[in-house]
């Protein structure tokens, strides 16, 4: 993320090489390296990596606790990069004390905002604390940062438990959960999909008998979702009740075509899926009905794109398919990018996209 935007891009990943892992025997690890080899290793690597492109952005790196310590904050400060890392008290008591014993000399500073009215008859009040020049470590040679903390005050009372957790069956879901209002929240594993209350996390419905549908996320669907499935025959529209109880009729299922790696997109009264081989489907949304399929260049791990008259396919190893949203398939060009690794993940920007390689970002759009 970067400061003046609204948008958070997530970037190519290093992995963590396991000594038991076939790939961690790299030429520019030693024995040693390899058997130590962890997140903040990765970190490191990361940044040595991708820190000069990626400096005239001036991003801010956001990391959890791991990577709240003095060698990777020093290789991101070394790359031009800013750092905003969250921890916990008890993992970090030194970052925790030192603005304790400030608060009663006044540097600390205190703002909060007005009491708001929450679930019920709860009043909640935002309260924020900071303090400039906080060391990451003891020692002289420590880095120093502005320590912030964010609360919540519940009838007076301070707070940062969670508002809620659910406990869920165990399962394999990589789908990202979908939010339809502040009132319900859907969360998919493997052979079901479960709706939640925003509010206190209790159950509201679930729908049984999704097998295959724990990689694509559910999307927005003519007043209700659309929830792929890598399995033939297990996509399935829903439509939702009045209520946020109410269980959701099923439209329809799909009888041809699947969703494996990327979700399904709703364009212009058309369903659009690819299947794990790489084959596209177009679904009529109504009704779930065949309107075409065609196999295309390769597998698609990234989700397909809709604008205007056009469709977008993005296939893993770099080709980019331009064919008509329409009743017809009609393949109108395709491109090959020369970045290196597979193709994970695109974005729409203004007048092009952003496409995330395994090691690079590129931006494509008009000459």
């Amino acid at each position: 993320m970067a400061d003046g935007h609204a948008t958070v891009l997530p970037l190519m990943p290093e992995f963590a090489r396991p000594q038991q892992d076939a790939a961690a025997t790299r030429a520019d690890m030693s024995e040693d390296e390899r058997k130590r080899d962890c997140e903040r290793h990765a970190a490191k690597r990361w940044l040595a990596a991708h820190g000069a492109w990626l400096q005239a952005c001036r991003p801010v790196l956001p990391g959890d606790d791991l990577h709240c310590c003095q060698p990777v904050c020093e290789a991101a400060a070394a790359a031009g990069m800013d750092c905003v890392r969250v921890c916990k008290p008890r993992s970090r008591k030194h970052l925790h004390e030192v603005p304790e014993s400030r608060r009663a000399s006044g540097a600390v500073r205190s703002t909060g905002g007005l009491p708001q009215r929450g679930k019920g008859k709860r009043s909640e009040r935002h309260r924020f604390r900071r303090t400039a020049a906080v060391p990451l470590r003891q020692g002289r040679d420590a880095l120093r940062g502005t320590w912030l903390e964010y609360a919540v005050e519940r009838d007076g009372k301070r707070t940062c438990a969670n508002i809620w957790k659910a406990d869920r069956p165990e399962g394999v879901s990589w789908s990202t959960p979908a939010a339809r209002s502040r009132s319900s929240a859907r969360a998919r594993r493997s052979k079901r999909m479960t709706a939640y209350d925003n509010e206190d996390g209790s159950p509201l419905w679930r729908v049984e008998g999704m097998e295959g549908a724990f990689i694509s996320s559910p999307v927005p669907w003519e007043g209700g979702a659309l929830a792929g499935s890598s399995s033939k025959g297990r996509s399935v529209a829903l439509r939702f009740g009045p209520g946020a109880r109410d269980q959701p009729a099923v439209a329809w299922r799909a009888a041809d075509g699947s969703s494996y790696f990327g979700s399904p997109l709703v364009h212009r009264g058309r369903v659009y899926m690819v299947s794990k081989a790489g084959v596209a489907h177009c679904l009529r949304a109504t009704t779930g009905e065949t309107v075409w399929h065609a196999r295309l260049a390769g597998q698609c791990w990234a989700s397909a794109i809709g604008g205007g008259d056009r469709i977008y396919f993005f296939a893993v190893d770099g080709v980019t398919e331009v064919v008509s949203a329409s009743d017809e398939f009609s393949r109108k060009a395709a491109n090959r990018l020369t970045a290196r690794g597979r193709l994970y993940g695109v974005a729409a920007v203004e007048d092009g996209f952003l496409l995330r390689y395994g090691r690079e970002l590129a931006r494509v759009g008009r000459g």
